[in-house]
């Protein structure tokens, strides 16, 4: 009898924990629609097929950026289109900028994002948040990151979040034919989300997101690496509340870590069996160039005399309806330093 009790209070448990999960479609990875970068998957939580630890990483894991020696700016903003002639409005947008500041003990990290989105099937309404982390190498092959996440959303109630994030990545280095293999986990949303909006959720009622306690774990390494070429994979799954399955799957083509070519595909379990999403991958390109600014005594007073950006574009539809067209800049303060140093030993000159 106790053992019959305890099933129908389980059951009745778990009906009303599915039951209270109902984001809007793109409620769980709404950041991800401001830059090229993160719609394509550039961003996982292990850093990227080919790892990239630019400031817009803390929005999957606080950890990624622990290596980064330059100083990093970034910018991002993605127009969305719905053709669905019920909504008054057909036009939509999203918006980052972040930063990444290397100190000697950690890197600090900061990011911005505006999602204004009017439409009923991407029901978004308009939210500011805001993210700040720092990030540590804590051994040769192990990172941790701790961060910070607030906002505010209007457009269907009013409400704000507050809360935490952990992460770290491991990197094991080559395993078999997989070269620079990674292994990133990260908990997102520790605290308060936004619970009080009259958003419409995947499922009948009022939605909230993002999710709490959203668990992260992916791996990401390159499958084929000479010089000229890089063909890398990165997979994550995402865990919102434990109450959903999330697999984000990306692809990456290098051409001498100038041009990179990307295809990902979102695979969100809840949202495909409501019939909410168009199983359509991602596609991304971007170009990275160096700059000299030649006789700038500012720059020159800094080591950013050469200095690089990375110019991101992006395409992806959403669903039937809403399309996302991106673009995104990162500006890379300096050169990466690649020579070692030179230790030269002497002996005196009778020996």
């Amino acid at each position: 009898m106790k053992k019959i009790t305890l099933a129908v209070l389980l059951a009745i448990i778990t009906s009303a924990a599915l039951n209270a999960y109902n984001p809007p479609v793109y409620g769980d990875s709404y950041l991800e629609l401001s830059s090229a970068k993160t719609l394509t998957g550039g961003t996982s939580v292990s850093g990227g097929p080919v790892f990239n630890g630019s400031p817009d990483s803390i929005i999957t894991n606080p950890a990624i950026s622990a290596r980064e020696q330059r100083v990093v700016l970034n910018v991002g903003y993605t127009a969305l289109f719905s053709m669905d002639d019920a909504n008054a409005k057909k036009f939509g947008s999203a918006f980052q900028t972040s930063f990444l500041v290397p100190f000697k003990i950690f890197v600090l990290t900061g990011y911005m994002n505006g999602t204004f989105v009017p439409f009923e099937e991407l029901n978004l309404k308009n939210s500011l948040n805001f993210k700040a982390a720092v990030a540590k190498p804590i051994t040769e092959k192990f990172d941790l990151g701790l961060g910070f996440s607030s906002g505010f959303c209007w457009g269907a109630g009013k409400d704000a979040m507050i809360a935490g994030d952990i992460g770290g990545v491991y990197t094991i280095g080559d395993l078999g034919f997989m070269k620079d293999f990674r292994i990133g986990v990260s908990v997102l949303n520790l605290g308060k989300t936004f619970s009080k909006t009259a958003v419409a959720g995947i499922y009948e009622g009022d939605g909230f997101y993002p999710n709490i306690v959203t668990l992260k774990a992916g791996v990401a390494a390159s499958l084929f690496r000479n010089e000229i070429f890089d063909i890398a994979y990165a997979f994550d799954l995402s865990l919102p509340s434990c109450l959903n399955l999330i697999a984000d799957a990306s692809l990456q083509f290098s051409l001498k870590d100038m041009i990179v070519l990307s295809v990902s595909e979102k695979m969100n379990i809840r949202e495909m069996a409501a019939g909410k999403v168009y199983m359509i991958p991602a596609i991304g390109l971007n170009f990275k160039f160096s700059f000299d600014f030649g006789s700038s005594n500012y720059m020159k007073k800094n080591g950013w005399e050469q200095s690089e950006f990375n110019v991101y574009s992006a395409y992806k539809n959403i669903n039937t309806t809403v399309t996302a067209a991106s673009l995104g800049l990162d500006f890379m303060l300096g050169m990466k330093d690649t020579t070692p140093p030179v230790i030269e030993l002497w002996l005196g000159d009778d020996e």
